[in-house]
């Protein structure tokens, strides 16, 4: 504790009524181009689109900007959803800064035995993280 506050983690902020809302974890926090990005607020943007179940933003070293933003997206079943697309749908909903710099389409996202996205078994500069073959459906 500090000052009285505790130290969780979480990035959050006070409305004008008093509520506190939970925005991300700091360790999530990305940092691209000096410029602070919620993974989380990517995630909603992407899975807004109706051919999305689900959706995951994580950093992945970048020499320019520290940070690049990798996507990695389960499409729904059904028709096929292209990167092209997914980009003209993310273009007029995220800044410049908050645009994945790579996109993945995968069929499931690894995910924990409580149904939470398991986002270090998805970043990239860590060896031996390739868990492609022991993903499971996330459910969402």
């Amino acid at each position: 504790m500090d000052g009285g506050h505790p130290h969780t983690g979480d990035i959050g902020f006070l409305d004008g009524d008093g509520y506190l809302h939970i925005v991300d974890r700091l360790k999530d926090l990305l940092v691209t181009g000096g410029q602070h990005i919620y993974p989380r607020a990517v995630e909603a943007v992407i899975t807004q689109h109706p051919q999305i179940a689900d959706a995951a933003a994580v950093g992945e070293p970048d020499p320019v900007r520290r940070q690049a933003i990798r996507a990695f997206v389960v499409p729904q079943p059904g028709p096929t959803l292209s990167e092209a697309e997914l980009r003209a749908f993310l273009a007029p909903r995220l800044s410049r800064f908050e645009q994945p710099q790579r996109i993945e389409f995968r069929t499931a996202l690894p995910i924990s035995t409580i149904s939470k996205i398991l986002k270090r078994a998805l970043i990239p500069e860590r060896p031996g993280n390739d868990d492609r073959d022991v993903n499971r459906s996330s459910g969402h």
